[in-house]
């Protein structure tokens, strides 16, 4: 009898667990989570920050997410249409600089809900080593003009007519191309800005 009894218990739960799943179809793949490529960890170890793709491997929808939180703690924030090739930690892991959908470099705060926006940026550098905390972008609105910035600070220096630049490695020295247009005559010129 009691065969009986628990085969007949077993026959219905095993129905109604069934009956719950519901089939997959391709309307779902858009929907599936996906961790994406190149996730980063802060210097200190505290913090991560990682890219969430919506879509199966042969189906990748254009949504996407960056979450960046605290390894200990509640902290996270995200971050919708960020893309994770243009996001960094600053060295001293108090800061991560963030190009949300290539239209507004974003100053975040690690740790706390304090997030700066600089709208209208077409990109941005930061140097290996961030030491002095300078970090080097290109207004959208005016594509020859180079903003650096001090991002303890927020003290900006500005530049006309660059061409192109680079920051090196530890972000003391910035390399600058100019164009200067006199006439019938261009002349390019290479400036070398000590960062202080």
């Amino acid at each position: 009898m009691r065969q009986v009894f628990f085969n007949l218990l077993f026959s219905i739960f095993s129905v109604s667990v069934l009956a719950q799943k519901l089939p997959i179809d391709t309307s779902v793949l858009d929907k599936l989570p996906i961790v994406g490529e190149h996730p980063k960890i802060s210097n200190d170890g505290k913090y991560v920050m990682y890219p969430i793709n919506f879509g199966s491997a042969d189906h990748i929808s254009l949504e996407s997410e960056l979450h960046l939180q605290a390894v200990r703690g509640r902290w996270k924030c995200k971050i919708v249409g960020s893309e994770i090739c243009k996001a960094s930690f600053v060295e001293n892991s108090s800061l991560a600089v963030v190009m949300n959908n290539g239209d507004s470099l974003l100053l975040i705060r690690l740790g706390s809900d304090i997030v700066e926006a600089i709208p209208n940026v077409q990109s941005y550098q930061l140097p290996e080593r961030n030491s002095n905390e300078w970090v080097a972008y290109r207004p959208k609105s005016n594509t020859n003009e180079l903003v650096l910035r001090n991002l303890k600070t927020g003290d900006e220096q500005r530049f006309e007519a660059v061409e192109s630049y680079s920051l090196n490695k530890d972000g003391k020295n910035l390399i600058l191309q100019t164009v200067l247009k006199e006439k019938n005559d261009i002349l390019r010129v290479l400036q070398w800005v000590i960062v202080v």
